[in-house]
């Protein structure tokens, strides 16, 4: 993490948020860090303010700050996340786990667009 830290801050210095979007990811599915990981999104919606989809690793970054709120317990703000699905993602999330939350979830949305009908079956 030492290693990350350290390019995130170059790469903050340089206007990017490449290595700061792959620590938010890691924040949240590795190191459990809720906190830090809604620091690291908002820093990441700060300097990038004109992009609406700016993904972390390949996940919507509001995805995981949703996430991350819904794990500290504040459903209404992860309410308010511009996450798409976050209906599907949050009951997902609630009966497989935070990794196959996303997984499922993204499968839905390419089966979806190639018209496979898909229904889910959520306690």
């Amino acid at each position: 993490m030492e290693i990350l830290n350290e390019a995130v801050e170059r790469d903050i210095e340089q206007d990017n948020t490449f290595a700061l979007q792959y620590r938010a990811w890691s924040l949240l599915y590795f190191y459990r860090d809720y906190e830090n990981t809604i620091k690291d999104v908002d820093l990441i919606i700060e300097m990038e303010p004109k992009n609406n989809y700016t993904t972390c690793h390949g996940e919507p970054c509001e995805g995981l700050k949703g996430q991350a709120l819904y794990k500290l317990g504040r459903y209404a703000g992860a309410a308010l996340c511009r996450c798409p699905r976050k209906d599907v993602v949050f009951l997902l999330e609630k009966r497989y786990g935070v990794g196959m939350a996303g997984v499922i979830s993204d499968s839905i949305r390419i089966w979806k667009r190639i018209n496979i009908p898909v229904k889910l079956n959520i306690d």
